[in-house]
Parts: C-alpha cells; sequence; structure tokens
C-alpha cells in the first residue's frame, strides 16, 4: 500500500511543459504513465486501456501567455495556477520537472522519487508521464511530405495522421528498380525521418507509402 500511495503521488504532482515548444495552443491530456526501477517498467495507465492501476484520463492542462495555467485534476475538479520555465526545465507551481518533446503534439516529463519497501528500505526510480495534444490530433489531417525535392544526398519523411497506422515505404528508380525498401511497421501520428540518398545515380525516383487504408506516392528528383 506504501508503494501504491507513493506511485499516485509522483504521478500527480509532476508539472509540465515548455513556452518555447509553442505549447500554449494545446489541451494537454496524459496517453500514459509509467515508472522505471532498475531495468524494470512498470506501466500505471495507458489511455484507452479498460485495465488500469490509476484513472488519469480526466487530468487536463491549458496553458496561457501570461504564466498561468487552467486545468482538471484527476478527480476532474477544476485547477488553476502559474507556470514558467527555468534553465531548461519546466515548473508548475513550484513543482519542477523535466521533459523531452516526442514530436509538436506530444512529449513525456520525467521526475526522480524515492520508493520505500515493506522493510523501509528506499529505492530511486523515475517516474514519467506521457502527454498528447489532444485538441491538435483531432484537427490533423493525414499527410506526407517528402522533402528537398530536388534532393542530393538525402531526403526527409514527415508523416502526419490522426491515428497510428501500420504501412511500409519503397523508393523505386524511373524504370522501376526498387532502391530502399522499409517493411510494415507501427506510425505514430507524427513521424519525421531520414533517407540517406548517397550512393543512388541522379534522376527520377518514386516514393511510395502503402497500407491497407493508405496509398500515398511523390515523384522525387536526385541531382548531382
Amino acid at each position: 500500500m506504501r508503494i501504491r500511495q507513493l506511485l499516485l503521488l509522483a504521478i500527480i504532482i509532476i508539472p509540465l511543459f515548455s513556452r518555447a515548444q509553442n505549447l500554449i495552443t494545446g489541451k494537454w491530456k496524459i496517453k500514459s504513465s509509467y515508472v522505471i526501477l532498475n531495468t524494470d517498467t512498470t506501466y500505471l495507465f495507458k489511455v484507452n486501456q479498460s485495465k488500469n492501476m490509476y484513472e488519469l484520463s480526466k487530468i487536463s492542462y491549458s496553458f496561457g501567455q501570461s504564466d498561468s495555467y487552467l486545468g482538471t485534476s484527476v478527480d476532474g475538479t477544476a485547477i488553476n495556477g502559474i507556470w514558467h520555465q527555468q534553465a531548461g526545465q519546466i515548473a508548475i507551481d513550484s513543482i519542477v520537472s523535466s521533459f523531452q518533446l516526442i514530436n509538436p503534439y506530444e512529449f513525456t516529463i520525467s521526475s526522480p522519487f524515492n520508493l520505500s519497501d515493506t522493510l523501509g528500505n528506499t529505492v530511486s526510480a523515475l517516474s514519467i508521464l506521457h502527454f498528447y495534444d489532444s485538441v491538435g490530433i483531432a484537427k490533423l489531417k493525414f499527410n506526407v511530405s517528402v522533402s528537398p525535392n530536388p534532393f542530393s544526398k538525402s531526403i526527409e519523411v514527415t508523416i502526419q495522421s490522426p491515428n497510428q497506422f501500420i504501412a511500409s515505404i519503397e523508393l523505386k528508380s524511373a524504370i522501376g528498380q526498387l532502391v530502399y525498401i522499409e517493411p510494415a511497421r507501427t506510425f505514430d501520428v507524427y513521424n519525421k525521418f531520414t533517407i540517406t540518398t548517397n550512393d543512388l545515380p541522379a534522376g527520377t525516383y518514386f516514393f511510395s507509402l502503402k497500407s491497407d487504408v493508405i496509398k500515398e506516392n511523390r515523384k522525387i528528383v536526385k541531382t548531382n
């Protein structure tokens, strides 16, 4: 019981956000919560999962330009307070934690804390909250961008989608020769990666993203 209480406390008090990452426009909710203890990872909450150790779906935060925030707590009660950024960390109501931006619609925040077992021993752990912008994702439309075009040494692929999906990627020459393939895998709502093209000769190529429900093709040109 002592460990469960400490875990819940660590989850709820961890703060958020950076104005520098343009997080003001979103409504941020918890996608998942987990604890890392040594090499073990324990999930305490996942959105849309029927069975969770803690129900955190009611927690939300909306951040204003004037260092103030509005939101709801774990029991749905309205909350408000002050937030700001200092020395690369995020503070909310004077509680500070670090954060990592995953993409424009998701980020994680983390905070170390101590757990006490039944024998009174204290061990260090790390509590992590994974947030998503529920407003931004709801407005998100499927989009694939391949740039630059023309390209030389590499191309950068950006894929946005309202939901996760499974797809494969291929790059073929003008005569249909397969020069690059990425087997089917899961793509998140926002994906950005680079394909190296140093070894390809100059010419016209066709980029394709394929799944059971999505087929996207782009004509791109490589220069010397």
